[in-house]
C-alpha cells in the first residue's frame, strides 16, 4: 500500500523533512502544504515529486498516513491538531510550540497516537557516541557543563532575507531561545531535567529580527541532580559554533557538533573518540524519518517509545519560559507545573554573565 505523507509547510523544515521520506519511501505520495502566496523555493519540491496544496483541509480530504508540521512555533498547535484526526503518526518540527500551554493542547490532541518532537540532533552519530563517551568516561554524574552554539541568522538560510523568516519574527515564533532550543532539549536530554534557570540575559540586537525576539540567551541551569551549568544561544556569531562540554571530577568530554569530533581530557592529555564527517545532518534526518516510519509501521498504539515524545518538547518550553521570566525579573526561577507563569525564588548565585561556555 502506498503511504501517504501530508508535510505543513514548505520551508526549509518541510522541504528537508519531504526530502528525507522521498530517499526512505521513493513510491510516496507526499503532499505539502504551501500557502498561497510563499515565497519558498519550490524547485526541490518539484524535484522529489511531492505535490502541493494551500490549506490542510485539502492536503487530508483523501486522508494520510503520516503527517509533519514543519509551519512557524505559534502555527504548530493548530497543524498540529489539524493532522491528528488524519494522521496515524506525527512528526512535529522542534520546538513543539511557542508556548506550554500549545504544547499541552497539542498532547491532548495525540492520545494514543505516536507524535515525534523534530529534535533531529537526538539521533545524530556525534550526539549519540557522545552520550554513550558520557557514560564511559566520566568518573561521577556531571559536576559542570555548557552547551554554545552561534551563527549569524544571515547566514542560516543563503539567498533568503533573514529578516522576513520564521527567525526574526516575534509572532511565528522566532527568537534564539525557541530557534536554537537544541540546546536546552540536548541538556535534558544527556544530563537529566532542568530544575531551575538560576539566571538569565537576554538580548534583542546584533541580528536582522523584528527588534523584539531574542538574539542572544545566556542562561545559567540547575539540573535535579545539583549539577549547574551554562548555555548560551545566538543568532550573531561568525563564524559559527556548536560545542557542548561536560564535566566530572577531573575529566572533561567536549564535543564539537560542526566538527562533528568528540574529545576527552582526563586532566593529563587529550584524545580523539569520534570524528564524523559531512554527511551527519543528512543521516540524522534520514534517520529521525525512519524511526517516525517505523513507528508507524510497527508498534500497537501505547507501547510506541517516539525517542523524543511530546512530553519532551514541553519540558523544553517549560525551560524556555523559566528563562524568560528569570531574565525579567532578575532573579532565579523554578521551573515548575505552571511554567507560563513561574514562581520567583530568591536567586543562589550570581546572575549569568555574557562568556560563553568553552
Amino acid at each position: 500500500m502506498t503511504l501517504r505523507a501530508v508535510v505543513v509547510g514548505s520551508g526549509s523544515a518541510g522541504r528537508r523533512h519531504a526530502a528525507a521520506l522521498r530517499r526512505l519511501r521513493p513510491d510516496a505520495e507526499i503532499v505539502v502544504v504551501r500557502r498561497t502566496g510563499s515565497t519558498q523555493p519550490a524547485a526541490e519540491l518539484e524535484r522529489i515529486g511531492a505535490s502541493t496544496v494551500t490549506s490542510l483541509t485539502a492536503a487530508t480530504d483523501d486522508g494520510c498516513d503520516l503527517g509533519v508540521v514543519a509551519s512557524p512555533a505559534t502555527h504548530h498547535r493548530q497543524d498540529a491538531e489539524g493532522l491528528m484526526g488524519a494522521a496515524a503518526a506525527v512528526l512535529v518540527e522542534k520546538p513543539l510550540a511557542a508556548t506550554v500551554e500549545d504544547g499541552e493542547r497539542i498532547r491532548a490532541a495525540a492520545g494514543d497516537r505516536p507524535v515525534v518532537v523534530g529534535y533531529h540532533l537526538r539521533w545524530s552519530e556525534t550526539v549519540r557516541r557522545l552520550a554513550a563517551t558520557l557514560a564511559d568516561e566520566l568518573p561521577g554524574p556531571p559536576e559542570s557543563f555548557g552547551f554554545s552554539v552561534g551563527q549569524h541568522l544571515s547566514q542560516w538560510r543563503p539567498g533568503a532575507d533573514p529578516r522576513t523568516g520564521v527567525s526574526a519574527r516575534s509572532d511565528l515564533g522566532g527568537g534564539a531561545l525557541l530557534e536554537l532550543s537544541h540546546e536546552l532539549d540536548a541538556v535534558r536530554h544527556l544530563l537529566g531535567p532542568v530544575d531551575a534557570v538560576l539566571g538569565a540575559e537576554l538580548r534583542t540586537d546584533g541580528a536582522p529580527t523584528d527588534g523584539i525576539v531574542d538574539t542572544v540567551a545566556d542562561l545559567r541551569l540547575e539540573l535535579r541532580d545539583g549539577a549547574v551549568g551554562r548555555v548560551h544561544l545566538d543568532m550573531t556569531s561568525d563564524p559559527a559554533h556548536r560545542r557542548w562540554r561536560v564535566t566530572s571530577g577531573a575529566v572533561t568530554v567536549t564535543g564539537d557538533l560542526l566538527a562533528g569530533t568528540i574529545h576527552v581530557d582526563d586532566g593529563h592529555h587529550v584524545r580523539e573518540v569520534h570524528r564524523s564527517d559531512e554527511a551527519e545532518r543528512d543521516r540524522a534526518e534520514d534517520a529521525l524519518m525512519s524511526h517516525l516510519l517505523t513507528l508507524l509501521d510497527g508498534a500497537e498504539p501505547g507501547s510506541r517509545d517516539p525517542g523524543c515524545s511530546v512530553e519532551d518538547g514541553i519540558a523544553t518550553l517549560r525551560v524556555v519560559a523559566a528563562a524568560r521570566a528569570a531574565a525579567e525579573r532578575r532573579g532565579a526561577i523554578e521551573v515548575g507545573t505552571a511554567p507560563d507563569r513561574p514562581e520567583l525564588r530568591p536567586a543562589t548565585s550570581a546572575l549569568v554573565d555574557q562568556v560563553r561556555p568553552q
